[in-house]
Formats: C-alpha cells, sequence, structure tokens
C-alpha cells in the first residue's frame, strides 16, 4: 500500500475524482480553497450588490433600465436565479428589429464562474474568458449569485493597493 501511494503522488498530483470532475466543469473545493492567509480570493474582487435584468421584460425596457450603466453585458435573472447573460448589443438589435420578446430570448447561458473562495489566478483566468463580467456562484446552489467582477472591480482591487509586491523591485 505505501509503495502504491508513493507511486501515485508522484505522477498523479490530482486526486483522480477531481480530474474527471473537473474534465465535465465541476469544481470542488481542493486546496485553493485552503490557501494561506492572507491570500486573495475571487469574493475581494467580486461587487456584492450586482446588477439584474428581469426575465420578462422586453429589450426595449431593458435598454432603458440599463441606459446610465457603464459595461455591455449584464446579468439577466436575480440573485436566487441567474439564467444567463445578455449583451447590450442584443438588446440593442432585438430593439431595432421590434422584437418584443422577453430578453430571457436574447440570454447566453452557458457562462464561465467562479465561486467566493477561488484563488485571485484563477478569478482573472476566468475573468479573460468571459464577456465583460464574471459571475460568482455559491458553492452549494449552482445558480445563486454571491456578487459579479467586471472591469470595474478589478480596477478598485488594483486602486486599493491590494496586489501582491513583485520580489524583483
Amino acid at each position: 500500500n505505501l509503495l502504491s501511494f508513493l507511486i501515485s503522488r508522484n505522477y498523479q498530483h490530482e486526486p483522480i475524482y477531481h480530474a474527471l470532475l473537473e474534465q465535465d466543469h465541476i469544481y470542488l473545493p481542493g486546496p485553493e480553497s485552503r490557501l494561506a492567509a492572507g491570500t486573495w480570493r475571487a469574493r475581494d474582487l467580486m461587487d456584492r450588490a450586482p446588477v439584474f435584468l428581469d426575465a420578462g421584460s422586453s429589450s426595449a425596457v431593458a435598454l432603458q433600465s440599463i441606459e446610465d450603466l457603464p459595461g455591455n453585458s449584464f446579468m439577466v435573472g436575480d440573485k436566487d436565479q441567474l439564467i444567463g447573460i445578455v449583451s447590450r448589443e442584443a438588446l440593442e438589435r432585438a430593439a431595432s428589429d421590434g422584437n418584443s420578446q422577453p430578453i430571457v430570448a436574447l440570454v447566453e447561458r452557458e457562462l464561465p464562474h467562479v465561486h467566493p473562495d477561488h484563488p485571485l489566478e484563477l478569478t482573472l483566468e476566468r475573468y479573460s474568458q468571459s464577456k465583460e463580467i464574471l459571475p460568482v456562484l455559491a458553492r452549494g446552489e449552482s445558480r445563486r449569485v454571491e456578487g459579479v467582477i467586471s472591469k470595474e472591480t478589478v480596477l478598485q482591487f488594483i486602486e486599493r493597493g491590494k496586489l501582491p509586491q513583485s520580489s524583483d523591485t
């Protein structure tokens, strides 16, 4: 048993069940959730009061509600049930076409996300794959929104001086 353990530990650093789940885009709490104190996580970057668009509203109504808001992507649903993300461009296109369907028909449902305990490095990697906003979802409830990460929240994080200093300087 000890020999098997040592061989597997040297050649397979990640448990096999975690690797199989990650292939299906299911991420269990792993070593990154046990990072040392002082390590930044997604919860340090997120805005805890995100803006949601009502899934049943028309594109014209949705455009009016986001008229003064920055950004080009918005979450559709509510804090307890994220349906997806819709772009300002899709809303404008639907409004100009006279489309009176609810905006739920325009949402993109498959989207990158993180959990509050994900490390900063993974959070920024996922943000680079997102469409301007990155939902931070609860671990136990897959569509419950804890917060959102946007360009503005990343810049605020940097301005607060929260990034680690390079040891090269």
